[in-house]
């Protein structure tokens, strides 16, 4: 199959591809100019985990730019770590961005309609993409990686609430909560509720929780590729395809 490496606009976004033509799924992922320079090595870890379980060519991974990190991203106005500011309430503005880009995409890349989309990223992306799947079925997975589950409102938004979503793959580093921030530090035992009060409402084999090594800002492409493969590799599992 062709590679596809390409920058462009689309719907007034920048994006940048990476992937197969032809792909199974399409993976979108929201990124800053950080996650942006760092989206072909992203793309190098997922196909090295996707050829490792024979899953090779199956994701198409699109960076989608956020302009503001703090506002596009954040569901509604909450103080950020640092005390001094605080979070815009940009989010559902950028996820019906997000809607209307997946059939630009779909026909851009001649994919075809029931092409599963998933959604993921890291840290607020992260945050971001669960907060997107109590607000829309349009994605078959979401891959969080060390998602900023201390965002406040969050744990209390989701209680009672199931995520729209087939599949969902959650990380988090194994030294994430020896944070000097507080605010951050609480990311361990948040993830540790979220994933059992997750566990009683999915059904088993649609949900996954892994512990990688290193703090918060270690192997950022690494984990967020490992959450995409991961939730491929379950959706892969539950349709009964062979890996």
């Amino acid at each position: 199959m062709a590679n596809i490496r390409e920058e462009f606009s689309l719907l007034q976004r920048e994006c940048f591809a990476c992937g197969s033509a032809g792909a199974a799924y399409l993976l979108l992922q929201p990124a800053d100019e950080h996650d942006l320079e760092g989206m072909e090595e992203e793309a190098k870890f997922l196909a090295a985990f996707e050829e490792k379980e024979k899953l090779a060519d199956r994701g198409l991974l699109v960076a989608v730019r956020v302009n503001d990190w703090m506002r596009e991203l954040a569901p509604w106005e909450a103080p950020q770590p640092s005390g001094n500011s605080l979070f815009g309430d940009g989010a559902p503005a950028f996820l019906e961005k997000l809607l209307s880009l997946i059939p630009a995409l779909r026909a851009r890349y001649d994919l075809p309609e029931d092409c599963p989309v998933l959604l993921g990223g890291y840290s607020l992306a992260g945050f971001f993409s669960l907060w997107a799947s109590y607000r829309t079925d349009a994605f078959a997975a979401v891959a969080a990686a060390s998602p900023s589950l201390w965002f406040q409102g969050f744990m209390k938004y989701q209680r009672g609430r199931t995520p729209r979503v087939k599949v969902l793959s959650l990380s988090l580093g194994d030294r994430e909560e020896k944070a000097r921030n507080e605010m951050m530090a609480s990311c361990g035992n948040l993830m540790r509720q979220y994933h059992e009060q997750l566990s009683e409402r999915m059904q088993p084999g649609t949900l996954v929780l892994e512990w990688n090594p290193g703090g918060h800002f270690d192997d950022n492409a690494k984990r967020t590729a490992r959450a995409f493969y991961l939730a491929e590799k379950m959706l892969s599992r539950n349709a009964g395809k062979a890996l």
